[in-house]
């Protein structure tokens, strides 16, 4: 169940690093690497939450949270990348 969510969340990510469009190509594959790795920990950890009783689930909610805040550092690198390059370079 969780699978599909994971992957949705990549490739969002993927098409966010995409748009903001920095300037070297390796920061591309630092993110997906980032988040996949991510990603592979919440399936891991979710798998084995199956198992439990009670309030499972909430790793998921942290990986959208850090996935969202990520993406908003992500923002602000390319903004202050942007900024170098228009005012100081």
């Amino acid at each position: 169940m969780m699978l599909p969510f994971a992957l949705l969340i990549l490739l969002l990510m993927f098409a966010w690093v995409s748009f903001l469009d920095f300037p070297w190509s390796w920061v591309n594959y630092l993110v997906l690497g980032i988040e996949a790795t991510a990603a592979i920990f919440v399936l891991i950890i979710e798998y084995e939450g199956m198992r439990t009783q009670g309030a499972a689930g909430w790793t998921s909610f942290s990986f959208v949270g850090g996935s969202l805040y990520f993406a908003f550092v992500l923002f602000l690198a390319r903004l202050m990348v942007w900024g170098y390059f228009k005012f100081i370079v």
